[in-house]
């Protein structure tokens, strides 16, 4: 813990420190910061202002350059960007610093130009990394230098796999955004088949918004030719444009109607309630049971009963008891002789002996 009295000695020294343009290393007990430190000792304080060694360093026993701020004081250090690195002022003008700077990992700022590091060029773009796989330049397209930095053109984002993944296509404060209507109904393949934001074809957000700066649905039949509308049932827009079920068509496009006749929407929900959500029905194509009666679907006539009939060549059906059922049908003998010579026929033509025989 710092006495009262290391504390004004403290503040003292920051005082002269603040007014000798230098900052001293203070550990507790120095009295006298100037008399005490000897980077500030007569046979040192050159060095402190020429090259920047002004703190001393008590691991080493030597002054050094331990901050940017006691190089960018220096006479050295005048006019340049100096930075403080292993104890000394080093002016990234002079070295390869701006190399293997973050500034260049980061941001391709990789060229020096007149006391700072900048991206002069798109070789210095490339070297801006995302992340360890992928560059910025691939990432958000950022591939350009302009005032020192690396932006999108729209050239740069078309390629960018934001682009391709997300629809961000559009050029927007230096990096590549949802900005258009364009954006927002592209489809590309690259989009589908590696799981891409689709907007449009997926959520029905066809539509640039400026106000809302986001792609968004404006009419109903936006929604109606999204995955989301055959899936979801999300056919409807909404007034924050976006999609929700919302009619009898969403319902319709649900398993719920195809299998359990809940094919009318009303008060928020899908619900079953006349013939003509048992005629949406898988029952009424497989089993004539298509109109309503006391909350179920049945074969109330035969004309119910005349497709599932046609599709399994049942011949004539008719309804009855709730059900289609088959009807033999008998026939006269001139039909059964037709029939029979038929029959024989067909065996001759298949190699098959007479019943005769």
């Amino acid at each position: 813990m710092i006495s009262l009295k290391d504390g004004q000695r403290l503040i003292a020294a920051t005082t002269l420190t603040l007014a000798s343009s230098v900052f001293l290393y203070l550990p507790s007990g120095w009295a006298d910061p100037q008399a005490q430190n000897p980077c500030l000792s007569p046979e040192n304080i050159g060095a402190c202002e020429a090259s920047g060694l002004c703190t001393f360093d008590p691991l080493v026993q030597k002054c050094i350059a331990a901050t940017n701020v006691d190089c960018r004081r220096s006479r050295e250090c005048e006019g340049t960007h100096c930075i403080a690195k292993n104890g000394e002022c080093v002016d990234l003008g002079s070295t390869n610093e701006c190399q293997t700077s973050n500034e260049c990992y980061h941001e391709g700022r990789c060229t020096w130009s007149n006391g700072t590091c900048i991206a002069a060029s798109r070789d210095d773009c490339a070297q801006a990394h995302f992340n360890r796989e992928e560059t910025l330049c691939e990432k958000y397209g950022k591939c350009t230098p302009q005032g020192g930095v690396c932006v999108s053109t729209s050239e740069d984002c078309l390629k960018s796999t934001y682009c391709k993944q997300f629809a961000g296509c559009t050029p927007m404060g230096g990096t590549c955004g949802l900005g258009s209507t364009v954006d927002c109904r592209r489809t590309q393949g690259f989009i589908a088949t590696h799981g891409g934001l689709q907007p449009c074809a997926g959520d029905g957000l066809c539509n640039w918004s400026p106000k809302r700066e986001k792609c968004v649905a404006l009419t109903d039949a936006d929604c109606k030719q999204s995955s989301e509308c055959k899936n979801s049932g999300a056919c409807s827009v909404t007034n924050q444009g976006t999609c929700t079920l919302g009619s009898s068509f969403g319902c319709s496009q649900l398993d719920a109607c195809k299998k359990d006749g809940q094919c009318t929407y009303k008060r928020g929900a899908c619900v079953f309630e006349s013939t003509a959500d048992c005629r949406k029905t898988e029952a009424c194509t497989n089993n004539g049971l298509c109109t309503y009666h006391l909350g179920q679907c049945v074969a109330a006539t035969d004309s119910d009963c005349t497709v599932m009939c046609r599709k399994k060549n049942l011949g004539k059906c008719k309804a009855q008891n709730g059900q289609c059922a088959f009807v033999a049908q008998v026939l006269s003998a001139k039909e059964g002789e037709k029939a029979f010579a038929d029959a024989m026929r067909l065996r001759h033509e298949l190699g098959i002996r007479p019943w005769s025989e």
